[in-house]
């Protein structure tokens, strides 16, 4: 009962590292992937915890991947540090919220843009710092959401943390974005 597959530093622009045909299934994390470049295709992956984990600085391509999104955690967790320009999109995130699973920093000199429609929910006593800059501009028909992991409306992603209804969200849950 713990992580599935852990990948750290593989791949570059170029040559992404390949994580294809796997089954990981049980356990807390199906798979993390960190500091690198990455086709992810064609793994089934269920857990009780995260499907996928990334630091800000992962770039993965996604196709063919069968995930199982009914039990444990919804989203792609996320944290660490963001030390180059980065999209946060629903189509980089498998249309999945991305959750903040530990601080989030955007380093001086760099941006995060985050796009429309992207939903962003924050564990509990997370924060976003931005020392670099933070574009996030929702539109009236693709809002922009920052909210609490125990946020389980449909327009947010649902139920990210997997309780059912046994937690609501509530002012303090996350700090804040800085």
């Amino acid at each position: 009962a713990g992580m599935g597959i852990w990948v750290n530093g593989a791949g570059t622009t170029t040559n992404p590292a390949l994580v294809t045909n796997n089954v990981v299934t049980g356990g807390t994390d199906c798979l993390k992937l960190t500091s690198g470049y990455y086709t992810v295709s064609f793994n089934q992956l269920a857990g009780s915890g995260f499907k996928i984990s990334v630091d800000p600085t992962t770039r993965v391509t996604y196709a063919g991947n069968t995930i199982d999104w009914s039990s444990g955690h919804k989203g792609v967790a996320i944290s660490g540090t963001v030390l180059q320009d980065t999209t946060w999109s629903t189509a980089s995130n498998l249309g999945q919220p991305y959750v903040v699973t530990g601080n989030v920093t955007v380093n001086a000199g760099v941006k995060l843009t985050i796009e429309p429609g992207t939903v962003v929910k924050f564990d509990l006593n997370r924060t976003l710092y931005v020392y670099g800059e933070l574009n996030a501009q929702g539109t009236s028909s693709a809002p922009i959401y920052f909210t609490s992991i125990r946020d389980d409306s449909s327009e947010t992603g649902g139920d990210t943390n997997g309780d059912g209804a046994l937690t609501q969200p509530s002012a303090g849950d996350w700090n804040y974005v800085y």
